[in-house]
């Protein structure tokens, strides 16, 4: 097991599924069709931001929108996953947003920031 598995556990990780997304084109009207579908398995940690003497409530700019939204939480893995995949946490589904690479001399883990799907109640 590596180090940042190890890590990752003792704080308190679970396995997460990744969902990606992919889009079609309908042939009859032209229109996206956008479809999320698991995609990978991923040991990780999430943190609420503002715990642990960080920021709560980061924002964060989207490149592909322009929006800005707010990260609600981190979350800590081994693997690297892509930005805008999407996880689900306690009752909402999250997107993965601006991926952090951290790396001792020790191990190497990367950081993400969580960002609440629009439109959930």
């Amino acid at each position: 097991m590596s180090r940042a598995k190890f890590l990752i556990k003792k704080m308190g990780g679970k396995i997460y599924d990744i969902f990606s997304e992919t889009i079609t084109i309908d042939p009859d009207t032209g229109a996206d069709n956008v479809k999320y579908s698991k995609t990978d398995s991923v040991l990780a940690y999430i943190q609420p931001t503002g715990s642990g003497g960080s920021v709560k409530g980061i924002v964060l700019q989207d490149n592909r929108s322009g929006d800005s939204k707010i990260s609600d939480f981190f979350m800590y893995h081994e693997k690297i996953l892509k930005e805008h995949d999407r996880v689900f946490y306690g009752k909402y589904w999250y997107e993965i947003r601006a991926i952090e690479p951290w790396e001792s001399s020790f191990m190497k883990f990367y950081k993400s920031y969580l960002v609440k799907v629009d439109g959930q109640k």
